[in-house]
């Protein structure tokens, strides 16, 4: 599952920082690439909800 989200965001060249732990994986993203991010998250199928 975690290769879903940061496989699309390495192939974009996006930098992405990982923590995973027993309950949850983190992927951080520089914020000023957020919107370039979500954007391809978006076209790799993946929903994105800003909570801003």
């Amino acid at each position: 599952m975690l290769a879903a989200v940061v496989g699309p965001l390495g192939s974009a060249g996006i930098p992405v920082f990982v923590a995973s732990t027993h309950a949850s994986d983190l992927v951080l993203v520089p914020v000023e690439r957020y919107d370039e991010a979500a954007s391809v998250l978006r076209a790799a199928g993946h929903e994105i909800v800003d909570t801003a």
